[in-house]
């Protein structure tokens, strides 16, 4: 038997989210001292505290489910909890590490069952909890964004729908894709209430950049012209867009792209 105080009670936490064995929550402040001893950094921090920049974990139940983790997440854990790789023998491993290497995600995810407590490493970004219930054909996500997931969820790799769409849209050739029942965690590069959703029904979106964080995987991901010709597209300035047509689901973050340095680097160091 364990009981844990100070973790979520705690005046400088929030829990900001809730969803099946998934708790996110926020430190509102940084009560640590400054470890750099460098004029201005104090004043940083306290600006970043302002500017919403703040530390989140996520705290896992595994009494309500197991669930498959990111590989070095992993802080603290208590109680019945049990670890195993889903990497089943030395031709799965290698499968995994493929997976890896093409989508950009590790996909070395370690399962914990059990009936104790998990809690992950803390992150930068914000964390958005998604019930897969709806998105019932499956979400695609950008690499990085993985966190965590309910042990029911199915993970695979999809392919752009071509070859220009990776030479031309600054984007990889695979990306993980998550189908299921259960819950999953997402790393996003931007505040979760400023995420824009767009639902299409037999339509077209165009965006340029990489804004697009996540979409069902029931549509088609090209990349084109941001005009009908060449020319137009010239005129315009904007050159190839990343283009999404079908219908389903599309994210946005509305004014930071997922391929800062900013975001790769804390997503290297997971």
């Amino acid at each position: 038997m364990y009981r844990i105080y100070n973790l979520k009670s705690s005046d400088n936490v929030e829990v900001s989210a809730e969803l099946g064995p998934f708790t996110v929550i926020t430190h509102l402040r940084n009560l640590a001292p400054n470890p750099e001893n460098r004029p201005g950094a104090i004043m940083e921090s306290y600006y970043a505290g302002l500017l919403m920049d703040r530390k989140r974990q996520l705290i896992c139940q595994l009494n309500q489910s197991a669930v498959l983790v990111a590989a070095g997440m992993m802080q603290w854990m208590v109680g019945d909890c049990k670890m195993v790789s889903d990497a089943n023998g030395l031709f799965g491993y290698l499968g995994k590490q493929i997976r890896g290497k093409t989508t950009g995600q590790n996909c070395i995810a370690p399962k914990y069952s059990g009936s104790g407590t998990l809690v992950l490493e803390p992150v930068d970004e914000d964390i958005m909890l998604v019930n897969l219930q709806d998105w019932q054909e499956g979400i695609v996500i950008e690499k990085g964004l993985f966190l965590a997931c309910s042990a029911d969820v199915q993970q695979s790799t999809v392919m752009r729908s071509n070859v220009s769409s990776t030479a031309l849209g600054n984007e990889g050739l695979f990306s993980m894709a998550l189908k299921g029942q259960g819950f999953a965690a997402l790393r996003v590069p931007c505040p979760k209430e400023t995420l824009v959703l767009i639902e299409l029904e037999d339509d077209v979106l165009k965006v340029d950049g990489n804004f697009a964080i996540a979409w069902s995987s029931t549509l088609e991901f090209t990349v084109g012209n941001s005009g009908k010709t060449v020319v137009s597209t010239a005129l315009s300035g904007e050159g190839f867009v990343n283009t999404f047509k079908g219908t389903g689901k599309i994210l946005l973050a509305p004014y930071l792209s997922f391929g800062t340095k900013e975001v790769e680097k804390s997503t290297d160091n997971a």
